[in-house]
C-alpha cells in the first residue's frame, strides 16, 4: 500500500530575491509499505534565473583553467587592478585595468593549484577563486 500526500511549497524570501511561487511545483510526500517516508521535489533552474543571479559577480572560464582564462566583469571598469594571490597570499599577478568589462589573463606560468582573484575598482572589490590544472 502507497499513500501520496501533497503539500505546496512556500520558498523563503531571500535577501535581493523574491521567488516565483506560482512557477514551484508541489512537493509529494510518499509513505510505503515499509513505513518509509521520502520527499520527492523537482524544480530545474533555466538559463533565464542564472543569468539573473550572477548578473552582479565577477566571473571566470574556464575555471578550471589549463592556461589562459577569461574574466567577465559585472560593468565597465573605468580604471582598476588585478590582483591574483596563490594558497598562501603572495600576489602572483598584479595588472592594472582601464575601460574594460572583459579581461584575459595568461595563466601558463602558474603551478597547478587554487588562485584567489581580486578586481579593484573605485566603486568596490569583487573577488573569485580560479583552478588552475595542468
Amino acid at each position: 500500500m502507497c499513500a501520496a500526500l501533497n503539500f505546496p511549497i512556500h520558498a523563503p524570501i531571500n535577501d535581493g530575491h523574491e521567488p516565483y511561487l506560482d512557477d514551484l511545483p508541489n512537493a509529494q510526500l510518499t509513505i510505503s509499505d515499509a513505513f518509509l517516508a521520502q520527499l520527492l521535489f523537482n524544480y530545474t533552474v533555466g538559463v533565464s534565473e542564472f543569468s539573473e543571479t550572477s548578473s552582479n559577480e565577477l566571473l571566470a572560464f574556464p575555471n578550471p583553467s589549463s592556461g589562459q582564462v577569461i574574466l567577465m566583469l559585472p560593468e565597465r571598469v573605468v580604471t582598476g587592478r588585478i590582483d591574483l594571490f596563490d594558497s598562501v597570499g603572495r600576489i602572483v599577478l598584479s595588472q592594472p585595468l582601464q575601460n574594460v568589462s572583459t579581461v584575459e589573463l595568461d595563466l601558463n606560468p602558474l603551478a597547478t593549484g587554487s588562485y584567489s582573484d581580486l578586481v579593484h575598482t573605485g566603486k568596490r572589490t569583487m573577488s573569485v577563486k580560479i583552478l588552475v590544472a595542468w
